[in-house]
């Protein structure tokens, strides 16, 4: 793997970390186990922002 996208999977990965610590608890659950499935950090971190979009939507639907 060349070193941009070793580079691009590191930061994302730390991405994907800080907004995991914003969801609930099983959604940390669910990304742990799709890491450990050989998710990569991108579509990892692309599953958050949907269940932020998702989970900001419900709260606007009250």
């Amino acid at each position: 793997m060349d070193y941009s996208k070793q580079r691009q999977k590191s930061v994302h990965r730390k991405k994907l970390y800080e907004n995991l610590n914003e969801m609930p608890f099983y959604i940390e659950e669910f990304v742990e186990y799709k890491e450990l499935h050989d998710a990569s950090p991108s579509t990892l971190l692309n599953y958050v922002y949907d269940f932020r979009v998702f989970f900001n939507w419900l709260l606007s639907e009250q």
